[in-house]
């Protein structure tokens, strides 16, 4: 899963998606059982970060939602990238695989779905990550805002 570039490094990205989940679950962990204490309890000049990582969270949350969406629309159930080339590379034929049934697209048809797939993918990993460094600067996930009415 990758646009371009090197197809080899592409498998580095699960154990790395896996290994943030579960730092984010094992941060996420300490903090309910209240043996994290978190930076900026020792270190008020922490505080500072608060709205750059806030936004980085909101921004990964929104990149993910619309990677996602775009994918599910431009696939239209035909499944997903299927090759074993970056998404970008010149291919013969470009074949949408849904649990083994092949589907033939346009290029332009494989590449949204495919960039989405891959975007979406990355943004979840780094969504986690920010809130991993949300929970060990802050001690606490962003609390939603009440709308004003």
């Amino acid at each position: 899963m990758s646009l371009f570039g090197p197809s080899h490094g592409r498998w580095l990205g699960i154990p790395a998606f896996i290994l943030t989940a579960v730092l984010f679950a094992v941060i996420n962990r300490k903090r309910q059982d209240r043996s994290l204490r978190c930076l900026a309890e020792g270190n008020a000049s922490f505080n500072r970060f608060r709205s750059p990582v806030r936004f980085m969270i909101t921004l990964c949350g929104i990149v993910m939602i619309a990677s996602i969406i775009v994918m599910f629309a431009s696939t239209r159930s035909a499944g997903v990238a299927a090759g074993t080339h970056p998404d970008f590379d010149y291919q013969e034929e470009y074949r949408l695989n849904s649990h083994g049934h092949y589907t033939i697209v346009s290029r332009t048809r494989y590449l949204i779905v495919g960039s989405s797939c891959v975007v979406g993918w990355h943004a979840i990993g780094t969504l986690l990550a920010f809130l991993g460094v949300q929970l060990v600067l802050f001690g606490q996930l962003p609390e939603r805002t009440p709308e004003s009415s």
